[in-house]
């Protein structure tokens, strides 16, 4: 008798074991399934930012009012610590209106500063700018559009392409150095402003133009 009780015992210990590890690997499953799904939901949600982060930028591209085509550093000569000149190539899109680049402002800002530059006058097209001011040029010259320097028409529209110089040592004097993150916003006299953030590489070597585009 005694041997049929320890049995039963013995029985309902195994089974109580059993299902002991029974509920651990369920409650194993449940948060391994908790974790995954969390993952999920993560990946989920940080994947839609970034498609409406990336949707929302290309929107402003294609509604700002420029479009940057390139733009590179100008050291003028190779003894020159720091870019003297940041030179930008810049049009409108296909079905923008004009701009008048007379009312345009350009806000430099670096580590150090925050300078805004008007444009000169188009007719002094091809003169160095200096102080706060930027110059600009057409590129190449074309006729039967907004830009006509002979009567200060200074109009960027779909049919040209301008060439900006903005003179960076008037902000800095030693120009814009290696390693700098600066920001260029061009600020039009109406519509959404547009801004440009790069890095200047870490040496310019030999080299007195510096791509940046």
């Amino acid at each position: 008798m005694a041997k049929l009780l320890w049995n039963a015992r013995m029985r309902g210990s195994k089974k109580g074991e059993i299902g002991i590890s029974t509920l651990i690997i369920f409650i194993a499953l449940v948060l391994v399934a908790a974790i995954a799904a969390s993952v999920i939901i993560s990946t989920t949600f940080s994947l839609r930012d970034q498609a409406i982060a990336t949707a929302q930028d290309a929107q402003k591209e294609v509604t700002g009012p420029i479009k940057i085509l390139n733009f590179y550093g100008n050291r003028t000569t190779t003894a020159n610590a720091g870019i003297q000149f940041l030179v930008f190539h810049v049009a409108v899109f296909s079905g923008a209106d004009g701009i008048n680049f007379s009312k345009m402002r350009l806000n430099y800002i670096d580590n150090q500063t925050s300078v805004v530059y008007t444009m000169l006058p188009c007719s002094t097209a091809g003169n160095p700018a200096t102080g706060f001011n930027f110059n600009a040029t057409e590129v190449p010259v074309a006729t039967g559009n907004g830009w006509d320097p002979s009567t200060n028409l200074c109009f960027l529209d779909r049919d040209n392409i301008l060439e900006l110089w903005l003179p960076v040592t008037s902000a800095n004097a030693a120009g814009l150095l290696p390693g700098v993150k600066t920001t260029i916003a061009f600020l039009p006299g109406s519509g959404p402003a547009v801004t440009k953030t790069f890095t200047t590489p870490s040496s310019y070597d030999n080299n007195v133009i510096i791509q940046l585009l």
